[in-house]
């Protein structure tokens, strides 16, 4: 709901999608005048005309990210010149790495599907432009964590220089 709200007082008409009905209700809540959709976790296409969209969002979806059926369904929506924005879990981190350890079976792959250069290289030969890539997620804390060393390690990372480390990066 944050990027559609963002996107929506902009001035664009939002559509949000989502599986889980409670994250839709926030959205609903947060931005009124969006088009919502509750999805089938197992969907195959999107509810929206092909070529209609100016840009589509997909912020720490992991479990979607890098999977056929988006790439697909983002080739397919993206109007002439439209923008994608995502975020990649990275199997060539220490993260990806670490799941790839304690994950078994169909789940092993869920959030690291594979790796962002090779992502990123298909991606590019679908005829995407990159305009802008930033690593993240160095430090060991999960998405939903409220330490007090956040900030300080966000300003490690920069200082770091690991933002640009793509390659290795946990999340792109």
């Amino acid at each position: 709901g944050r990027w559609s709200t963002i996107a929506a007082k902009a001035g664009w008409n939002t559509v949000c999608l989502d599986v889980d009905p409670r994250i839709l209700s926030v959205c609903e809540q947060n931005v009124p005048n969006a088009d919502c959709y509750l999805m089938d976790p197992d969907w195959t296409t999107l509810p929206l005309p092909t070529g209609s969209a100016q840009a589509v969002f997909c912020v720490e979806v992991f479990t979607i990210m890098g999977q056929e059926r988006l790439d697909r369904e983002v080739d397919r929506l993206l109007a002439p010149g439209g923008l994608f924005v995502g975020v990649f879990g990275n199997l060539l981190s220490w993260r990806g790495l670490l799941a790839q350890l304690a994950l078994k079976g169909p789940k092993q792959r869920t959030y690291y599907p594979k790796s962002y250069s090779t992502w990123r290289r298909d991606m590019k030969a679908r005829g995407f432009e990159y305009l802008y890539e930033e690593g993240y997620g160095w430090p060991p804390f999960s998405r939903a964590s409220d330490s007090p060393l956040i900030p300080l390690s966000a300003q490690l990372e920069q200082h770091l220089g690991l933002r640009r480390w793509t390659t290795v990066s946990p999340w792109v």
